[in-house]
């Protein structure tokens, strides 16, 4: 037992965690099975390293760099941009399985006569192998942070099992790919100067025969004249037309609206004077009309209170002088005697009524009334008739515009799938002169740089002396060595899991849920053998190192365990307690005396009952005789508990010895007597401690 004294619990039903222990408490604990699995890896890394097959690598570089031609100085802006778009795409990608290629590899075994190295001397397929055994990357700058996207070097590795093959062979692959990117740049370069002077031609024979059908359509088609914004005279005479058609339109238009007007106010009962404002209103196309429309202004005469508005002399004067216009016109046109003529006549006079002098200002102001209303209704008639000879005039033009208009349609209709014709030919040959230019061009820079097109390869690093990659120690190893650490863990969890035995204070407490009340150290060998040899009458053996040796460490152990006891109890009257164990020789005797004993030096009454009835031992650690009345007798009823009782050396300890053993132990404890007799004893006494045979066996201590 370890001889640390535990924590004690404060109470009895206070229960420690059932959780198990940490991995790494396990690991420790299983040390052994650890460091059996770090054994067992090492030595299989040993092995290994030292039984595996070598495999060397060799390694070189290769520097992959495009042809690229110098652009002429009369280039066009998207050769320029093509030609930039070559330079800077990924080609390293196709090169890199070129290289692991059948055709680069086929070359290398036969030029190389690889067949006949130690490598592939036992390989039915060289090539195949030759090619797994390949690796080629793109090299990458490590201090880019992900290496640059735009590097042109290739690193090529090879790896077999005979250190002298590798760089002779990575040598004669990296010779067959250049070989062969030389010749197929060459057969690339003619092909592809082939190919475009054939295009070429093809390109001049249809140029020249779209410009003959062009000229001979031009031959055979009237003039197409053309406007310096690009349309035909019949397209310009379509829109002049149309344009006045509209704009008859809206005359006419208005012209009717305002004649229905007129014809619903006549109607409805109002005078010719009140619509001539109406009439006057509309623009008209003569200077009658231009004379009605011109400026006008009031001339006030007050006569009784009462206000007259009329044109003033000047608005006559001027009046005046655009009827004599107007006569002198329709003179011109027509007779003396025409409705038109006279009508203008007799505007003239009451225009020039107006301007004649009256002898009063009241038969003035009356004349003047009348004369006005009369030319009023003159105007009005002259204007009605006007506008009804302007519709039929407008009419009359909007009836020839629209046959001219149609007239020249169908001459633009006629034009028009010439037109088309026209453009299509004048297309055509734009589109393939644009194409034949570009393919000339294209092909003056072939001709001038044919020689540096495909690809320029360059050795950077030639392929160095064969390195062995595999196995190697530093890997093998560390590697054998964590396998080992696992297999070492799991071995010693595997013999956590399958251990049922106790081997600490805490796989007592973990696995039986119950509090511990303290640990007992060993007691010395010596103290065991005088209690083996004997002792004297009376006085207890020495392995009571409570009475025996106060001070020392077994005797403090032993009153933490009676201290434990005292605050589990939490004052509850918790008087018998019941001492047994597993197996026998497990010490439980020995605890229940010195128990005894600490529990009796604290002041307090105890007896000891010896309830081993088949092996009892209690009475002789106190060093008393066995009698023959005790626990026995009691039990059976042959004795009272007093008679058997006996005082010790020791103050208020008292026992009760088994007595002799009797032939039904069993049945003595399973009888109604031994509840009495433990009532009785927890009556008179402090403590009662009974020690009990094991409990594995026999019943005995279960029924206690």
């Amino acid at each position: 037992m370890n001889d640390q004294l535990l924590d004690q619990p404060l109470a009895a039903d206070r229960l420690p965690s059932a959780s198990g222990p940490s991995p790494w408490e396990v690991l420790w604990q299983r040390k052994p099975y650890v460091a059996l699995g770090v054994v067992i890896g090492l030595v299989l890394g040993v092995l290994y390293w030292s039984m595996a097959p070598k495999v060397y690598e060799s390694t070189a570089q290769i520097w992959v760099l495009k042809k690229q031609p110098d652009a002429p100085i009369s280039a066009d802006p998207s050769s320029v941009a093509m030609a930039n778009f070559n330079a800077s795409e990924d080609f390293l990608s196709t090169h890199r399985t070129l290289i692991r290629s059948a055709v680069i590899v086929s070359d290398a075994v036969a030029k190389g006569r690889l067949s006949e190295r130690p490598t592939f001397r036992s390989s039915a397929r060289p090539a195949h192998d030759l090619a797994r055994a390949l690796t080629v990357t793109r090299d990458r700058d490590k201090t880019a942070g992900g290496g640059s996207a735009n590097s042109q070097i290739l690193n090529i590795a090879f790896r077999c099992s005979y250190p002298d093959d590798c760089a002779a062979i990575l040598s004669t692959v990296i010779a067959s790919y250049r070989e062969f990117l030389d010749n197929r740049s060459q057969d690339s370069s003619k092909q592809t100067l082939d190919l475009i002077e054939k295009a070429r031609q093809l390109l001049s024979d249809e140029l020249e025969a779209k410009e003959k059908a062009y000229d001979e359509f031009r031959k055979n088609t009237p003039v197409l004249w053309k406007s310096q914004l690009g349309t035909t005279l019949n397209q310009e005479r379509l829109a002049v037309l149309d344009a006045q058609r509209t704009a008859l339109n809206t005359r006419l238009a208005r012209l009717r609206t305002t004649l229905e007007e007129v014809e619903a106010a006549l109607k409805q009962g109002r005078s010719r004077a009140d619509l001539l404002e109406i009439v006057a209103n509309l623009p008209g196309q003569g200077p009658l009309m231009r004379a009605m429309q011109g400026p006008r202004s009031s001339l006030t005469m007050e006569t009784g209170g009462e206000t007259i508005n009329n044109m003033s002399a000047i608005g006559l004067e001027q009046e005046l002088m655009a009827l004599q216009l107007e006569e002198g016109r329709l003179l011109e046109d027509f007779g003396p005697e025409h409705p038109r003529v006279k009508s203008l006549r007799d505007r003239l006079q009451t225009v020039r009524a107006l301007l004649s002098p009256s002898q009063t200002l009241e038969a003035k102001t009356a004349e003047l009334g009348d004369r006005i209303q009369h030319a009023k209704e003159n105007l009005f008639t002259l204007r009605i008739g006007q506008l009804k000879q302007e519709l039929a005039d407008s009419e009359r033009s909007l009836k020839s515009l629209d046959e001219l208009f149609q007239k020249e349609m169908s001459e633009a209709r006629k034009v028009f799938p010439l037109e088309i014709q026209e453009a299509t030919y004048r297309r055509a040959i734009e589109r393939s002169q644009a194409l034949y230019d570009i393919i000339t061009q294209r092909l003056r820079e072939l001709n001038v740089v044919s020689g540096s097109r495909g690809f320029e390869t360059q050795v950077i690093t030639p392929p160095t002396e064969a390195e062995k990659i595999s196995p190697r120690g530093s890997i093998v190893l560390p590697l054998s060595l964590f396998l080992g650490l696992l297999l070492g863990s799991g071995l010693a969890y595997l013999a956590e899991l399958t251990d049922k035995s106790f081997r600490s204070i805490e796989d007592i407490r973990r696995r039986l849920g119950l509090p511990i009340m303290g640990t007992i150290p060993l007691i010395p060998c010596e103290d065991k053998e005088q209690t083996a040899d004997g002792q004297e009458e009376g006085q207890p053996a020495p392995v009571l190192v409570s009475w025996h040796r106060v001070s020392s460490r077994e005797a403090e152990a032993y009153r933490g365990v009676r201290t434990a006891l005292y605050f589990s109890t939490h004052g509850q009257g918790r008087k018998v307690i019941e001492v047994t164990s597993p197996n026998k020789g497990d010490g439980k005797s020995t605890l229940a005396a010195n128990l005894a004993v600490s529990i009796a030096q604290s002041g307090k009454s105890v007896l000891l009952v010896d309830g081993d009835l088949r092996r009892p031992s209690a009475t002789k650690l106190l060093g008393l005789a066995r009698p023959e009345v005790g626990f026995a007798a009691v039990l059976a009823g042959l004795a009272e508990p007093n008679e058997a009782i006996r005082p010790t050396i020791v103050p208020r300890l008292f026992v009760l010895p088994a007595g002799p053993t009797p032939p039904n132990p069993a049945e003595l404890l399973t009888s109604l007597r031994l509840r009495e007799v433990i009532e009785w004893m927890r009556e008179r006494y402090d403590y009662v401690i009974i020690d009990s045979p094991p409990l594995l066996a026999v019943t005995d201590p279960g029924v206690i």
